[in-house]
Parts: C-alpha cells; sequence; structure tokens
C-alpha cells in the first residue's frame, strides 16, 4: 500500500528517495513570447518578416533552415531561448558554408544585422549552448528592411 502512494504521489509531481526530478522542458511559450515582442517592436520601426520558427534542441544540439537573402535589402536575425536553452548560438553561413555572421555568447537573446553584397541562399544556425542538462526550445527570425 505504502508502494502504491509513494508511485501516485510520484505521478502527481513530488519526488521519491531523495532525488532530484528532472529539469522542466519549456512548452514553447517563454522563446515564443519574447520573439514576438521583439518582432512587434522591429515592426514599429518599418521591419517584416522574411523566415522564422522555433525548434527544440538538446544542449549542444544545432538546426539548420535555409533562406534567401536578397541585395539591397538590410537584415535583422534574432533569436530568443526558453527552458534549458540559457546560452543560444545564432549564425549565417552562405551557400558554401563559410560563416558570414554570428552572435554567441549572448545568454538567450542574441541578435545581429547583416547586409549580403549579392542574391543567394543562406543557412540560419541556431544552437543550445547551455552548460546545464536538458532540453529547450528556440525561436528565431529573419527579419528584412
Amino acid at each position: 500500500m505504502l508502494k502504491v502512494m509513494l508511485c501516485v504521489t510520484l505521478i502527481f509531481g513530488a519526488s521519491c528517495g531523495g532525488s532530484t526530478p528532472p529539469p522542466t522542458v519549456d512548452d514553447g511559450t517563454e522563446s515564443e513570447s519574447c520573439l514576438r515582442t521583439k518582432i512587434w517592436e522591429a515592426n514599429t520601426d518599418g521591419w517584416s518578416i522574411r523566415n522564422s520558427g522555433t525548434v527544440t534542441l538538446e544542449v549542444g544540439g544545432h538546426k539548420s533552415f535555409a533562406v534567401n537573402l536578397y541585395k539591397d535589402r538590410e537584415y535583422r536575425f534574432l533569436a530568443c531561448g526558453g527552458g534549458q536553452a540559457r546560452q543560444v548560438h545564432l549564425q549565417l553561413y552562405d551557400e558554401s558554408g563559410t560563416r558570414v555572421k554570428s552572435a554567441a555568447n549572448a545568454g538567450r537573446q542574441p541578435e545581429f544585422g547583416y547586409a549580403p553584397p549579392e542574391a543567394k541562399p543562406h543557412f540560419i544556425v541556431v544552437q543550445n549552448a547551455a552548460n546545464s542538462p536538458g532540453t529547450g526550445k528556440i525561436s528565431w527570425t529573419a527579419l528584412y528592411k
């Protein structure tokens, strides 16, 4: 009976035997809310959304996204980390794999600007570079003017 009560207690959020519960996983609202606020603020200054997305990454994990950038446009790249994504790296690579621009060690909210010299495909790479175990969500966007 005691074992059944402990299991029921465990199901509803308590821990047994002094063990630490696993880190919580952000449901996406933290990173998405942060990015939504940044997009609205940029929109009042004339910026428009080119691409955006959200990805769940383990610590150390990364994901790349293709984006076409055009000459004679200014771009801003922004990201927001949630959950265990406390240290987010945001990078931009050209089609040959050369890093063009990056923002590392900027905490949860890296950002940078870029004006391409010619129109061609690029890749935005986001990485969960936190030091603690677990997963986190990273929301990112490419804005243009």
